[in-house]
């Protein structure tokens, strides 16, 4: 019983739980799955940025799955808005064996996000289950900084 405790979403040493500045209200919940769900004329820019979104980004992807790219919205908009703070749940979401849309999504938009993140996030997407479909959208970006990564045996 305590296993499951700790095992269903509790904050670990890899996972942290996250410090909500200002709580999103249940309203502003509503109006951004709202703003994510849709169908044309979507952007991150025209979210209000704070800070507790972060969060809010992530328990979307974790918790909404209709329309299908509500999720992949979220995603986005973590790596356009909070390319830094979003790594943990990147590393997560790039391994997921559940999120491959996800993972190519994140793989797809490396280059958005700052080096130290990348190099990390990508590392664990190639030690995962989608590792070989990721190195090949890798290989395509053609970025400089995935080279050692990509190629370790390389000189």
């Amino acid at each position: 019983m305590i296993f499951l405790f700790f095992a269903c979403g509790t904050q670990t040493a890899d996972r942290p739980a996250l410090q909500d500045p200002s709580p999103v209200s249940e309203s502003e919940k509503k109006s951004l799955v709202q703003q994510l769900s849709v169908r044309e004329g979507f952007s991150c820019s025209h979210i209000k940025r704070k800070d507790s979104l972060l969060r809010e980004f992530s328990r979307i992807v974790e918790e909404v799955d209709k329309p299908a790219w509500v999720p992949m919205r979220a995603v986005a908009c973590m790596i356009e808005i909070f390319p830094a703070k979003s790594r943990i749940d990147l590393e997560a979401w790039i391994i997921d064996p559940n999120k491959k849309g996800i993972a190519f999504l994140i793989a797809g938009q490396i280059e958005k996000i700052p080096d130290q993140v990348a190099l990390s996030v990508i590392k664990k997407g190639l030690q995962g289950p989608h590792a070989v479909d990721i190195r090949t959208r890798l290989e395509k970006l053609d970025d400089p900084r995935l080279q050692s990564l990509l190629y370790p045996n390389a000189e």
